[in-house]
């Protein structure tokens, strides 16, 4: 939105407006050198967007892989930003941005041991049981392409989105052969406010997701006992099924 201050009666008009297809993450919007810089939430990764001052549409800002960004250090008129980025491959790295070439580059970066060129790492949708798209990530070493132990998270409540981001856990696990997934499960924030509904005990929505959420109930009320028999991980491990409890 932008306001005329000078106005003796201002009033808000829309500046740029609210996209269908991407959330708008809070604390990273900011007016850097003479560009307006927004970073979206899109199929739960971090998409940045420039604008002119008037609200016109410049472009994106290039980032190192599909991954999340922290909110942007600079100043108006001033030509150089500085943001955090992370992914599943990448640890904490603050990027220096060019304003005015739009050019990102690594300011500082820690040292890790693992060799990311040797790792792949995968966005991939699949079809809940009532036909919802739901973005899976999968990082492996590249060499690893049969069937292997694999670690799968999920969260879904809360309206928290889980975003790329450096687990140094999950990488010792996919370093010695392992596969680490995340499922971005309704309930989450990933798709705004009808996502985070849609995943909640009332909407009925996620059930058959690959991943335990947080349910609430009370175990002595017959229908909300059903809900969270349904949900636990404990009690829906069968036999043969190479499924570990998670809780």
């Amino acid at each position: 939105m932008s306001i005329d201050m000078a106005n003796l009666e201002p009033a808000f008009s829309e500046l740029i407006s609210e996209r269908d297809d991407a959330v708008l993450r809070e604390g990273t919007a900011g007016v850097l050198g003479d560009r307006i810089i927004l970073a979206y939430m899109v199929d739960a990764t971090t998409q940045i967007e420039r604008y002119r001052l008037d609200g016109t549409p410049d472009g994106t800002v290039a980032l190192p892989c599909p991954g999340t960004t922290g909110a942007f250090r600079g100043r108006p008129g001033g030509d150089e930003a500085y943001f955090a980025f992370t992914s599943f491959d990448t640890p904490l790295t603050v990027l220096r941005l060019d304003v005015a070439e739009n050019r990102t580059a690594v300011w500082a970066e820690p040292r890790v041991a693992p060799d990311r060129d040797k790792l792949a790492v995968e966005q991939r949708f699949y079809a809940s049981p009532d036909g919802t798209r739901i973005p899976l990530f999968v990082m492996r070493r590249k060499d690893v392409t049969g069937p292997v132990p694999t670690m799968l998270h999920g969260y879904g409540g809360f309206a928290i989105s889980i975003l790329p981001y450096y687990i140094p856990a999950a990488m010792a696990w996919v370093e010695q052969g392992g596969v680490y997934a995340v499922a971005n499960i309704r309930g989450g924030g990933e798709y705004g406010s009808a996502w985070h509904r849609a995943g909640r005990r009332a909407a009925g929505g996620g059930r058959g997701e690959p991943a335990a959420r947080p349910v609430r109930g009370r175990p002595a009320v017959e229908d909300e006992s059903r809900t969270l028999l349904a949900y636990s991980p404990l009690h829906n491990v069968r036999d043969g099924s190479g499924i570990l409890p998670s809780w």
